[in-house]
């Protein structure tokens, strides 16, 4: 449907598709986690840690959920001014 192959969408039809997309690829993200997860707890994933910035960390989980928040009238910004190269050691 995104790539308009049955026909051209109007504006509202593609807001709606790419929502879905983005929503679904979240979900899939959560369900990977989740099954992480389970296996770290069981002692058979390694976990590689590198430095994670902390900035493109935040403005990817307010990316997650703008969408959904405007469909509310709630509006969803970052107002930290935190510096672009603190980071944090983590999994990405």
């Amino acid at each position: 449907m995104k790539e308009e192959t049955a026909g051209e969408l109007n504006a509202v039809y593609k807001e709606h598709i790419n929502s879905v997309l983005s929503t679904s690829g979240h979900l899939k993200k959560l369900i990977d986690d989740l099954l992480d997860f389970s296996i770290i707890e069981i002692g058979n994933l390694k976990i590689n840690l590198s430095a994670c910035p902390v900035k493109e960390a935040i403005d990817a989980c307010i990316q997650r959920v703008v969408g959904r928040a405007d469909t509310k009238c709630i509006s969803v910004h970052n107002t930290d001014n935190a510096d672009s190269s603190l980071s944090v050691l983590a999994d990405p």
